[in-house]
């Protein structure tokens, strides 16, 4: 029991991190995952683990996720499971990426939400903010491979159907205003989407920044500055009567 009461107190001290290592380890999976048919079986854990550890992060919202949030995962999890064991028609599997586009802003805007409400700056705040800008771009992600299903011939090269990892390559590189060139939106409607999506990564990193920035207490009052002119107050002499 004294072994794991370390290991208890770093993760209660450390939620946010835990949540960005699970976030940056589900990317990194994900495509090594979705080279198998079975990969997103494997990565279900992984997934819900990322969930709870959202939750913790934003202990203050357990309400919302006990009735929206996990649900929703649920939900996803099981249609997405079956999409894998059984075939299914492309309705189903629109709705399955739907289901995951709202799982994925209900995260962002109640992490984003307690990132609002916080009262100084540390690595959990950080960290969150990080996770904030990782969901964002899995938002878009999943948006575009929505729009991959309606939308015929909207990326050069041609993305295939089902793999997410190609855009969220596709997202992160949008967001961050790098855009490598080797994968671009073809029709005007994708087109427009990957513009509000570069400057939501713009808007973002400045009010952020901003926030944090707000955020930052030094760590120690402020000093006196002494007088560069080696001058003291003079008090005035109290006037006398006639």
């Amino acid at each position: 029991m004294d072994n794991e009461a370390p290991l208890v107190r770093w993760l209660n001290s450390n939620r946010a991190t835990l949540l960005l290592i699970l976030m940056i380890l589900l990317f990194l999976a994900l495509s090594i995952g979705e080279r198998f048919r079975y990969g997103i079986v494997v990565l279900a854990p992984l997934i819900l683990l990322a969930i709870v550890a959202a939750a913790h992060v934003a202990s203050r919202y357990r309400r919302v996720f006990r009735t929206i949030i996990i649900p929703l995962a649920v939900a996803w999890l099981i249609a997405r499971v079956s999409q894998v064991v059984v075939s299914v028609s492309s309705g189903e599997v629109q709705v399955t990426l739907v289901l995951a586009l709202v799982l994925t802003v209900g995260l962002l805007v109640v992490l984003l939400w307690s990132l609002v409400e916080a009262r100084q700056i540390n690595t959990e705040t950080i960290s969150q903010a990080f996770s904030g800008y990782l969901l964002i771009a899995l938002a878009f992600a999943q948006c575009y491979d929505i729009l991959n299903y309606i939308v015929p011939g909207a990326f050069n090269p041609a993305a295939p159907r089902g793999p997410i990892s190609l855009f969220i390559y596709f997202s992160i590189s949008t967001l961050t205003t790098v855009g490598y060139g080797d994968v671009t939106p073809l029709d005007p409607f994708v087109r427009i989407v990957a513009a509000i999506e570069a400057t939501t990564g713009i808007f973002y990193q400045t009010v952020v920044i901003a926030r944090l920035v707000a955020l930052y207490i030094p760590r120690h009052p402020l000093e006196r500055r002494p007088d560069p002119l080696g001058q003291r107050e003079v008090t005035p002499m109290p006037s006398g009567g006639p």
